[in-house]
């Protein structure tokens, strides 16, 4: 073990290689059922085209995929192997970073517990834009690390490019996902703790120089305008699909506080750690108390004793608190806390280990053994999540293999509606997915139903030019068949339907089981069969 300490080029090229490996076995050709990573697709292909350019999700994700998508189109393989090489470059800026930071204990038993986490490692297989946020922090973070002596001696003349490599940085991060901004905010709350006033200026006037030249980019080329009432504002809600429920007042915003902290403390980070089983949906609020005393602990050693480790607690401080306000509870997404798991770790058990120490000698053992059973249970889970059939069968071409029967009658549906309407805009739940299974028909999103008024939301259909609707039946619990089914479509349907019971005739049909159906929406109310089925399948009452 000494020996492996003092020659640690051999656990580098262990761990890279580990870390290549299981994102290999773990590689998923699908899209994911959620939808995002499909719009970051769609917004690819629309920035290539000139008819779109995104303006909710981070879009540099989306920016980066357009030279992919222009060569080779459409294809989910190769562009998810992009998300590969950013998890290698993020494990080798990881390692580069905190080799020489932390005790080399630590800090084997993180890059170890790391290079083999499934929970981590499935970013490589997926298009959404954790895998280069990890990259671009991973990078940030160790450029910054090598040059923070330039925050005290500061000289504009000399260190030009430094003040605009700072810029450029904290912007990339900021426009690859919005939380990404906790980056520029981190840094100037480290600088103006460290009563350093005039780097922080300059921190946020370089900054500004870029987000500046991307406002006016976006004005001028794609005609983009602030939207202070735009989806943003719809955070502050109780619900993010139904606005009708008002907006949560201060009390509400520390339970949404609370709540958060138990979903993405105690249940998905410890389930990203390796101490709780994929399926568990458990929360303990006992355990949320202890990861926080255990992290302000870190961040009090910090604070004392290391001015890089108190910037890293920062952030993390920053971004997973901005996380737990800002995020509605109903979301309950695991990725937007698990990208913080090899930050988390390293500061932690560094932090923990460290006061333990002064305290008692031999206490550092005992963060030394908790990583290392958090090692040992996330290779047990990794071995788990491995699904070789899957793959080989996409990898074959049977790209429906994994899916559910509801999933699979859902994507056959939009294919089929590519192949016989590829002109035509069809209404569905899931538009981003089904643009790209359907070969680039144009969708319409039903998220929610914005009022009870029939005329209203058939109005909302026929000015958005759709005239085919889709109605699967998703199921509300993607693992289990319940009754329980996505039903925003059925009942935005049905209250049309209230009114006007033959709007609606039956185009098609797919599935024994967990059908999906397609409407064709009519100029006019007249009864006829194919009009009747629709009228009874959409609402049976």
């Amino acid at each position: 073990m000494i020996t492996m300490l003092k020659n640690q080029k051999p656990i580098f090229w262990i761990c890279f290689l580990s870390t290549l490996i299981t994102s290999l076995l773990l590689f998923d050709l699908k899209v994911g059922i959620g939808g995002d990573d499909s719009e970051y697709l769609v917004d690819a292909k629309r920035i290539w085209e000139g008819t779109g350019f995104p303006n909710w999700h981070g879009p540099l994700y989306s920016v980066l995929l357009v030279p992919v998508y222009a060569i080779f189109g459409m294809n989910i393989g190769l562009i998810k192997l992009l998300s590969v090489l950013f998890i290698l470059g993020h494990f080798a800026f990881f390692y580069k970073t905190f080799e020489s930071i932390v005790s080399k204990e630590i800090f084997i038993l993180s890059i170890v517990l790391i290079s083999i986490n499934s929970y981590l490692l499935i970013f490589a297989s997926l298009t959404y834009s954790e895998a280069l946020y990890l990259f671009l922090i991973g990078g940030f973070i160790y450029y910054l690390f090598k040059n923070l002596d330039k925050f005290q001696n500061i000289d504009i003349s000399k260190d030009r490019k430094f003040w605009l490599t700072i810029g450029l940085g904290t912007f990339l991060i900021s426009i690859t996902r919005n939380i990404g901004i906790a980056m520029l905010m981190s840094l100037i709350l480290y600088l103006l703790i460290d009563r350093n006033w005039k780097a922080a200026i300059y921190t946020f006037g370089s900054f500004l120089i870029f987000q500046i030249a991307f406002f006016i980019y976006r004005y001028i080329v794609w005609g983009w305008k602030p939207n202070a009432g735009g989806q943003t504002s719809k955070l502050f809600y109780k619900n993010y699909y139904n606005l009708d429920l008002g907006k949560e007042d201060l009390g509400g915003m520390i339970q949404r506080v609370i709540d958060n902290a138990n979903l993405y403390l105690s249940k998905h980070l410890v389930r990203g750690i390796g101490l709780k089983d994929v399926s568990s949906i458990t929360t303990n609020s006992l355990v949320t108390i202890l990861i926080t005393i255990l992290f302000f602990t870190a961040l009090w050693y910090a604070y004392k004793n290391s001015k890089k480790l108190l910037f890293i607690g920062i952030f993390l401080l920053v971004s997973i608190g901005g996380t737990l306000f800002i995020i509605q509870q109903h979301w309950d997404q695991e990725r937007l806390i698990l990208i913080y798991i090899p930050l988390l770790i390293i500061f932690i058990g560094e932090g923990i280990s460290k006061s333990v120490k002064a305290k008692f000698d031999y206490g550092k053992y005992l963060i030394y053994i908790f990583l290392g059973i958090c090692t040992l249970a996330s290779i047990g889970m990794t071995i788990k999540r491995i699904d070789l059939d899957t793959t080989i069968a996409n990898l074959k071409g049977d790209k429906y293999y994994g899916f559910a029967p509801d999933w699979q009658n859902y994507l056959k549906m939009t294919e089929w509606v590519g192949a016989t309407y590829p002109p035509e805009k069809v209404a569905a739940r899931k538009p981003f997915i089904a643009s790209i299974y359907s070969g680039g028909n144009t969708f319409h999103g039903i998220y929610r139903i914005p009022n009870n008024d029939p005329d209203q939301l058939l109005e909302l259909l026929t000015s958005n030019n759709v005239n085919y609707v889709i109605m699967a039946n998703l199921r509300a619990n993607p693992k289990q068949k319940t009754e329980r089914t996505i039903n925003t479509v059925r009942r935005y349907l049905a209250i049309i339907t209230s009114v006007y019971p033959y709007k609606f005739s039956l185009v098609h049909r797919i599935g024994d089981d967990e059908r999906s159906y397609l409407f064709k929406i009519e100029n006019d109310n007249q009864p006829s069969e194919s009009r009747l089925d629709a009228a009874l399948i959409i609402n049976p009452n």
